[in-house]
């Protein structure tokens, strides 16, 4: 269906990722060889569907792995009754969104040594040329420059080679990049990004003081916090979709009759990331605004001075 309708990036659409999603490798290896066929399998059905991007898949050791970000659904109801799916697998991105350092800072280069490479390895010529103690050197060639790429697939053992009347040490496992076949720039096995430590403390609210009351209003929790309707009353400016439980794109908000900025001008200010937005005050239509199309940059801020007066809304 998703080719059909030419979703797929290779076709003009937004998809750029495709996964098969089978978690097969937490139970192939007591199939043995049936166990390799049957992803193999799997894997050449995915190829066959011929979708232009390429393909990832989870619980599986030799494809990719899908996760960047980690997964917590905050304030939402999927995971089951009571449960918040939460995980993360050590991902770069916690699921609290905190950079997992050094795997962030590392990935990072690796993403800016290819990018800056970009050119060459996707027009160059390549060909391999086979150095000793199983290290293996790829030479992308365009008319303008070459890029290298120098890898010891030996599981256990460093190796030191020449490669252009140069020395190199490469680590076991492990793949040198060389921008312009000459220095160094990445290995995975070698760190340099910042090392941060997640230090998780303990919550200090049975340590406020006795003297602190608790105060409580009725609340129509039927109709505002589960259909995502209904009354409340703040003394602050509330977030739209945390208010409308994220089931509307309308929030109207009153005035109290005795607030001080009646019958003064004010400013209504939003910052907002979504496509457009349309504003009414006292029911009347004071403006439009939009995000800039082809712009990765969807913030925009909506300004319009306003006289607060008591009026029916």
């Amino acid at each position: 269906m998703v080719k059909k309708e030419k979703l797929f990036a290779s076709q003009g659409g937004n998809i750029i990722l495709a996964q098969v999603e089978n978690e097969y490798g937490n139970v192939m290896e007591p199939y043995g060889d049936d166990g390799k066929s049957y992803i193999n399998w799997c894997a050449q059905m995915a190829d066959s569907l011929d979708i232009g991007v390429p393909w990832i898949m989870c619980q599986q050791a030799a494809p990719p792995k899908p996760m960047y970000h980690g997964g917590t659904n905050f304030g939402r109801t999927s995971g089951g009754p009571y449960i918040t799916t939460t995980y993360d697998y050590n991902e770069p991105l916690d699921e609290y969104g905190n950079l997992n350092q050094p795997k962030w800072g590392h990935l990072k280069q690796l993403h800016d040594v290819l990018h800056s490479i970009e050119y060459t390895l996707t027009n160059g010529e390549v060909k391999n040329e086979k150095l000793n103690n199983l290290v293996m050197a790829t030479i992308y060639q365009t008319k303008e420059k070459s890029s290298c790429f120098l890898s010891n697939t030996n599981t256990k053992t460093d190796a030191n080679v020449n490669f252009g009347g140069i020395n190199y040490f490469v680590l076991a496992w492990s793949i040198s990049i060389l921008p312009d076949c000459r220095e160094e720039a990445y290995n995975p096995a070698k760190v340099s990004a910042q090392t941060s430590l997640m230090v998780k403390k303990l919550n200090k609210a049975e340590d406020e003081p006795s003297s602190l009351k608790w105060t409580w209003r009725p609340e129509l929790i039927e109709s505002t916090s589960v259909q995502g309707r209904g009354d409340v009353s703040v003394n602050k400016i509330v977030d739209q979709k945390d208010m409308a439980n994220d089931a509307s794109d309308y929030l109207c908000v009153d005035v109290a009759k005795d607030d001080p900025m009646l019958n003064g001008i004010v400013t209504l200010r939003v910052n907002d990331t979504g496509h457009v937005l349309h504003a009414f005050f006292n029911g009347e239509y004071i403006g439009s605004q939009w995000s800039k199309y082809g712009n990765n940059n969807v913030t925009y801020v909506f300004e319009r001075n306003i006289k607060l007066s008591p009026k029916k809304t």
